[in-house]
């Protein structure tokens, strides 16, 4: 049988979904039957009958239970869901017709032709229906709906439409008193009507929503998990409808204490052994009214380590407590007491005691490094990270650390250093290959050499060096750096704020001896002087080369070649009539001929 379930709100957007329902007897198993009725006796049919109108109500209530959870999830204060959910049944069954009517509670399908036959399905707590709301098998098509205005379920074409709930439900908190001291698991007894169905009661405490009650609408609230002190409870109810209803009382929490707190072990475990020189001692503390943090003291073979310890995930009854040597501890047995107090009255502590046995290491092979990158044929970039590629293994004892030394020619070293093998987990290998990024820059024309040292659990190490690799000098051109981001134009003819500077701090400089300026579209333009940081270099008068105002693509030999520093510089030029709105190219040429190219526009 094949339904079309439709879900629409106020908005407007309505949202079809087809699916199927898996009835345990299909529209054709059904026709099946219909034929095999003609020959059975009236009893065998009124039976075979039961058995069907059993299975249509049983996948009716079914889907009204899940229209139900529909409804819940779509709902939001202030909109108003349908859901629709289209479906077909039998026209007839052993040639009797009959219909489906929404009862209080249940679900009556009973013939109208041939033997009376009739039978009742109830359905879940908290499903509303419109009563007597009825369909005929004859009718090709049929439809439930759910209208979150009246909270009801019905057959769309059954001849019976619920009116909008606007009616508010009741609340009530019959107990405790207002003011009771609470401790311990405190029931929030309360006391609801609605003219149609209360569907839940929600709690808040102090605002915050802790808990959703169902049917029988009342909570035990575990105290414990609270702090003593003043508390106010809301508890809201709702109808099918939405419409919703609060009420408040105020409690003070106030538990006695009378368990310690609880100490667990974590690592290592008690009488647990371990090769590992520097493990990880860790414990948990809870206690249901508070931990008194001062009174927590960790001795490791009888001295207080406890200024050495790290507390995560701190909470006023909850915590972890761990401490790491920082050297290795003797190979030998080793005991750790940890000791807490509460914050009650009656001050009660735990002390919990272990034990774990530190065992010796046995590695005589040493472990095996290699670099991977940068190799000898590699070429290094000036201004770029220096990055260093490696793996390294040991298939005894486990890697316990590593350094990555890089040594520039000029005495200058980066120095990385990293624990591989971390309490309790060994590692063999680096798979795959690790990749470390300095943040100190390659230098041009400096020597680089590379040096990775591993090291096993047992202490043995091994080494892979590479270099010295040298970072070529780079051309001129390729340090000068051009933002034209910041470009003005004045007067539509003075074109201002072209900055330059060396991008790469080294033994290049960028020095700059001619310029070529070109722009299009152009006509009668003329370029007539060029500045660098309010310098003149080129000037249509004066004895430079090229002489007079020059055209677009002229090549412009400067007065003085011009060194470009690592601070930003302004380039300026000024042209004979406007060059608003032309596409400009310079070229710079260096003193190594090699050469810049920018383009922009005005």
């Amino acid at each position: 049988m094949i339904t079309k379930r439709i879900v629409s709100d106020e908005s407007g957007l309505t949202v079809a979904i087809e699916t199927i329902l898996l009835f345990s007897i299909s529209v054709i198993f059904l026709g099946m039957i219909f034929l095999s009725f003609q020959g059975l006796t009236k009893s065998q049919g009124m039976v075979l009958m039961q058995e069907e109108f059993l299975s249509i109500g049983q996948n009716i209530a079914k889907r009204m239970s899940d229209m139900t959870m529909e409804a819940k999830a779509s709902f939001a204060t202030g909109s108003n869901i349908t859901i629709k959910s289209e479906f077909s049944m039998p026209t007839k069954i052993a040639d009797n017709t009959y219909t489906v009517k929404l009862l209080k509670g249940n679900i009556l399908v009973e013939s109208t032709s041939g033997p009376y036959v009739s039978v009742e399905v109830p359905l879940s707590t908290g499903i509303i229906v419109a009563e007597n709301s009825t369909i005929y098998s004859f009718d090709e098509t049929h439809s439930l709906e759910y209208d979150s205005k009246s909270g009801a379920m019905f057959f769309t074409n059954g001849g019976v439409t619920p009116p909008p709930d606007y009616i508010s439900p009741t609340i009530d908190i019959i107990s405790p008193p207002e003011g009771t001291n609470l401790s311990g698991n405190a029931l929030i007894n309360v006391s609801v009507w609605d003219n149609v169905f209360v569907t839940r009661v929600d709690y808040y405490v102090d605002g915050t929503y802790t808990y959703t009650a169902g049917s029988d609408y009342n909570w035990s609230w575990n105290t414990k998990t609270m702090l003593d002190g003043n508390y106010t409870v809301t508890a809201v109810a709702y109808d099918a409808a939405g419409n919703s209803k609060p009420a408040s009382r105020y409690y003070n929490i106030s538990n006695t204490e009378t368990d310690p707190p609880v100490i667990t072990v974590i690592s290592p475990l008690d009488l647990s052994t371990t090769d590992f020189r520097k493990p990880t001692i860790a414990a948990q503390i809870s206690d249901d009214i508070g931990i008194n943090f001062s009174s927590i003291i960790l001795l490791v073979d009888g001295v207080n380590k406890i200024a050495n310890a790290t507390f995560y995930n701190v909470s006023s009854k909850l915590t972890t407590i761990k401490y790491t040597p920082t050297a290795d501890m003797a190979v030998t047995n080793h005991f750790v007491n940890v000791t807490a107090g509460d914050i009650d009255t009656q001050k009660h502590q735990t002390p919990e005691n272990w034990s774990f046995n530190i065992i010796p290491i046995t590695d005589t092979d040493n472990p095996s490094t290699t670099i991977l990158y940068p190799v000898l044929t590699t070429s290094l970039s000036p201004g770029s990270p220096i990055q260093v590629t490696y793996t390294a293994s040991d298939g005894t004892s486990g890697l316990d650390n590593l350094t990555v030394n890089v040594t520039c020619g000029d005495g200058n070293k980066s120095l990385h250093t990293e624990t591989i093998s971390i309490y309790p987990t060994v590692v063999y290998s680096l798979t795959p290959a690790e990749t470390y990024s300095f943040s100190d820059l390659y230098v041009g024309g400096k020597n680089y050499t590379y040096k990775i040292t591993a090291y096993d659990r047992k202490g043995n190490s091994a080494f892979a060096i590479l270099g010295p690799l040298n970072v070529t000098l780079p051309g001129q051109a390729s340090e000068l750096e051009v933002n034209t981001s910041g470009k003005t134009l004045s007067g539509n003819t003075d074109l201002n704020n072209i900055m330059l500077r060396d991008n790469i701090s080294d033994s290049v400089y960028p020095t700059i001896t001619k310029i070529t300026v070109s722009w299009t579209p152009n006509s009668s333009e003329k370029i007539q002087r060029v500045w660098f940081n309010g310098n003149t270099k080129w000037k249509s008068t004066g004895g430079y080369v090229p002489s007079g105002a020059q055209l677009s693509g002229t090549q412009l030999t400067l007065g003085s070649q011009y060194i470009v520093p690592g601070s930003s510089i302004p380039l300026e030029l000024s042209f004979t009539s406007s060059v608003l709105g032309k596409a400009f190219t310079i070229v710079f040429l260096m003193s190594d001929s090699t050469t810049r190219t920018v383009t922009f526009s005005t």
